[in-house]
């Protein structure tokens, strides 16, 4: 049932970090014809087959997600576990569009409710308002066509599915498992899982700022930082500057800054788009030989830093990836908008921000790591710390594992 479906909480992540992405939304009324179209080409797909789902499902809506929770379920003999990859292509989606397009009065109603500026952000992601009915729906339906669950473990926590699955599990008497893939903020959901695994005390600190915390929080670090130690020992010092980008930015500014590098330097350049620009990055753009790129599919963001001897990043957990390998880092805004610290990273002092291109040489000869500064926001792997909950952490962890018979 759809009627108690609450289409702004659950896409709550929207209106706490995307305000600055809302760029002249269409009116509602092309947004309902264009969503009419997607609904068709969905439909017409023909795809309404549930998958089946073994004892324990991991979630993987992305790139990043998969190495956070790969090291996980890769200990798992396969009988055991049910991977949902990419899950826009993995769930019914036809099923999806069509009870998201019976859902369309019930949006109406909500969406006539909202003040002005909350109808331009719904505009701007109409097709992910549209979609949560039908998401939740299909949700729903996968759970009681699976009774044999018993787990759910993902790596993020705010992404509509992820968050629709994670409300309706309890229902269903399933356990939910929850680490990070990436830092935090205080505007995230409120932490709400049978475990926790967090990075560390800014993690945990940021959560009990949003909401009352709910179920067993234990300070661990992510399974995404497992090959740390194996990088770190191998890591040679190198001639290379390492520019990271994502799809905030600017590229005429990534452009600008990689071209003042190689002109004012003789270091060499890798530039590194975010997973999920990589196919669409416009490598022309950089034309000097000593510039080359970094690709998320064949290596990931640590094996990229070790190559490094200074990263540039605007707002990313890709700094603190760099600085647990002991690389330094500098933020660098390449957008046209105030730098807003996301992570706290500046707050607490993990590194220094760079506004003018014309510094960044003077920034990169006096980048340093602070290990002091970077304890709060990574706790060693094997340390669990339980820091809610009435439970042993031994009796916790070997629940855990008794679940995912690691």
């Amino acid at each position: 049932m759809t009627k108690d479906i609450d289409i702004i909480d659950i896409n709550m992540i929207l209106f706490s970090s995307y305000r600055m992405k809302v760029n002249r939304p269409y009116p509602i009324v092309i947004c309902y014809l264009l969503f009419l179209a997607y609904c068709l080409r969905n439909l017409l797909r023909f795809d309404f087959k549930y998958k089946s789902l073994n004892r324990c499902l991991f979630l993987v809506p992305s790139l990043n997600n998969r190495r956070t929770l790969e090291p996980i379920y890769r200990l798992l003999d396969k009988k055991d576990y049910t991977t949902l990859e990419g899950y826009r292509f993995e769930l019914p989606w036809s099923i999806v569009a069509w009870k998201s397009l019976c859902s369309l009065p019930k949006f109406h109603r909500v969406y006539k409710k909202l003040n002005k500026e909350d109808k331009l952000l719904i505009r701007q992601f109409y097709t992910i308002f549209f979609t949560t009915y039908g998401i939740h729906h299909v949700a729903q339906q996968l759970l009681e066509r699976n009774p044999n669950t018993e787990m759910i473990v993902m790596a993020n926590d705010h992404l509509t599915f992820c968050r629709v699955i994670s409300m309706l599990a309890p229902a269903y008497g399933i356990k939910t498992v929850y680490t990070q893939h990436a830092s935090v903020t205080e505007r995230f959901p409120a932490l709400d899982f049978t475990y926790s695994f967090l990075d560390g005390l800014d993690s945990y600190h940021k959560y009990r700022s949003v909401a009352r915390t709910k179920g067993k929080i234990l300070l661990s670090g992510s399974p995404r930082f497992d090959e740390l130690k194996k990088i770190r020992s191998g890591r040679a010092k190198n001639n290379i500057i390492g520019v990271a980008c994502n799809s905030i930015d600017r590229l005429e500014k990534v452009v600008e800054l990689v071209n003042h590098l190689i002109d004012n330097t003789d270091y060499k350049v890798v530039v590194r788009p975010h997973p999920s620009m990589q196919h669409t990055f416009p490598k022309e753009r950089f034309g000097n030989p000593r510039i080359t790129f970094s690709s998320p599919d064949e290596e990931s963001s640590f094996e990229f830093i070790a190559r490094l001897q200074v990263l540039i990043a605007n707002e990313s957990s890709i700094h603190l990836d760099s600085l647990l390998l002991g690389v330094p880092t500098i933020l660098y805004n390449f957008t046209d908008n105030a730098t807003i610290d996301w992570y706290s990273y500046l707050k607490n002092g993990l590194m220094d921000k760079c506004d003018e291109k014309s510094l960044i040489v003077e920034h990169i000869n006096r980048a340093t790591v602070r290990p002091d500064k970077v304890k709060d926001f990574y706790a060693a792997l094997g340390r669990l710390k339980l820091v809610e909950g009435n439970q042993d952490i031994d009796d916790v962890t070997r629940e855990i594992l008794r679940v995912l018979e690691v």
